[in-house]
């Protein structure tokens, strides 16, 4: 009798061991792939890592601009700050180099007895406005700005527009479009599936076979 329960230990030793011959490299499998992800994450959220982009640009052509016959893309042709190079002075767009959330402010100042107002544009979407009448025969100074936090994709462009019969000035630096990166788009990391080994419940000597 005891060489025969001797014997069943054994062979549950032995069956022990050889599910611990098969768990550990799975486990080990299972740790490589989370350190990776979690290097992947660090990466991706290290400020140092991050992109910095923001302007500010002025319009200045010594004169008032406006009005025009149709709504006009304002070209604001002096850039005071412009890291990353997003924002084109010569075509007045700000094309966004990566996706992600943005913030944009235009202010800009007219003394004319004539209307007044710019809009932003979200590629050919109008997205704030700010607009002034100015009575006839009065002479007055209009001061107008808006904001707005976008979210972009890579490629999309952002941009002022002039509409139709209406003034603003460029002189002194009054009219001016600022623009800059608040964060860019993270991706999701997915976490692995955790690999479950299914057995046979054990009998009374801990005896189970792998499936």
């Amino acid at each position: 009798m005891g060489a025969e329960v001797n014997w069943v230990l054994k062979k549950a030793l032995e069956n022990q061991a050889d599910m611990l011959n098969v768990l550990l490299p799975r486990l080990r499998e299972d740790e490589d792939v989370v350190d990776s992800q979690e290097q992947t994450t660090s990466i991706v959220t290290d400020p140092s890592t991050k992109m910095s982009v923001l302007f500010t640009a002025v319009l200045q052509t010594g004169g008032y601009v406006g009005p025009f016959q149709g709504d006009t893309t304002l070209i604001f042709n002096r850039a005071n700050t412009n890291m990353g190079e997003a924002y084109d002075i010569s075509t007045g767009l700000f094309k966004a180099p990566v996706a992600g959330y943005y913030c944009f402010i235009f202010s800009y100042q007219a003394d004319k007895r004539e209307q007044s107002g710019l809009t932003l544009m979200k590629n050919d979407e109008a997205i704030v406005k700010a607009f002034n009448s100015n009575k006839p025969g009065i002479q007055h100074v209009d001061n107008a700005s808006s904001t707005a936090c976008l979210e972009l994709q890579q490629g999309d462009t952002v941009s002022v527009v002039l509409p139709k019969e209406c003034w603003v000035s460029g002189i002194g630096k009054t009219t001016s479009f600022t623009g800059f990166l608040i964060s860019k788009a993270l991706k999701s990391v997915s976490r692995p599936q955790t690999r479950v080994t299914k057995h046979t419940p054990c009998n009374q000597f801990g005896i189970f076979s792998l499936k």
